[in-house]
């Protein structure tokens, strides 16, 4: 049986390479995973926190650095070894010790793991919904099935570009859709 994995994580892009990291501090007192979604927009000291559904917001945290952007490492290094184990997901205290890369390009594509049936609301299984990410659950790294759309004037964060065909796991490929950011808090509301 596969292992499934909950994340939003990149797939490439449209018109070539049109990424756009944005680098923040982590907002204090929140626990953060790579793959979840982000909004700094009403945020003081340009920190981020967890977006929320319907709502205008940044992108998905990519990686947790220090302040300089340096990785951080889940262990002490020894000399002469390889070390590649770097921190996936991090507590935050009030130390303002945690910094994250964001993918906050609207051009980007996501594969996102999707709470609910795909094609229960909406036709959500095919290209054209906007849906939104699970924050009603708390769980910042997928998406919710039952908020997909087709109504022009309802927002939602991504726009759907269908199920993701699996790429490199096919196992994947009915529980993900492809999506981009389409309330980019960068852009303006979009809808």
């Amino acid at each position: 049986m596969p292992i499934t994995i909950t994340m939003i994580k990149p797939k490439g892009s449209t018109g070539g390479n049109r990424g756009q990291l944005v680098f923040k501090k982590l907002a204090d007192s929140l626990t953060f995973a790579i793959g979840e979604t982000l909004k700094g927009y009403d945020q003081d000291d340009n920190e981020v926190a967890k977006g929320l559904a319907a709502t205008p917001i940044l992108g998905i945290l990519m990686g947790i650095t220090d302040s300089v952007g340096n990785p951080i490492v889940t262990s002490a290094i020894t000399p002469g070894t390889v070390k590649s184990s770097k921190v996936s997901s991090v507590a935050t205290g009030t130390s303002d010790t945690y910094y994250g890369f964001v993918e906050a390009s609207r051009f980007v594509k996501f594969s996102a793991t999707v709470s609910g049936t795909l094609g229960s609301t909406n036709e959500s299984d095919f290209a054209g919904a906007r849906i939104d990410v699970d924050s009603s659950n708390t769980t910042y790294d997928q998406l919710l099935e039952s908020t997909a759309t087709r109504t022009i004037g309802t927002p939602a964060n991504f726009y759907s570009h269908g199920i993701d065909p699996g790429g490199a796991s096919q196992a994947l490929a009915s529980a993900n859709l492809l999506v981009s950011i389409t309330m980019s808090e960068l852009e303006g509301v979009k809808e």
